[in-house]
């Protein structure tokens, strides 16, 4: 899973809700991912996913907390 949270956070901006926003490069998403695993370092997920592809699985886990990704206009 934490291969998919990484794809669908790098590059990728994010919205809350309330306003907030987030976006992660491949250091900080790997890093973050790292985090949440408690081992680790960003290489080990760098590149372990397809980078701002949004899995459907990551989308509705993160909607339940209030988070939509931005998408881009055409």
């Amino acid at each position: 899973m934490g291969q998919r949270i990484y794809g669908s956070i790098t590059n990728m901006d994010w919205r809350h809700g309330n306003g907030d926003t987030a976006s992660y490069s491949f250091r900080a998403a790997g890093d973050l991912i790292a985090s949440l695993v408690g081992e680790g370092d960003y290489m080990d997920w760098y590149c372990s996913w397809y980078e701002g592809q949004v899995d459907d699985i990551v989308a509705k886990g993160m909607a339940k907390q209030g988070w939509s990704p931005v998408e881009e206009a055409a």
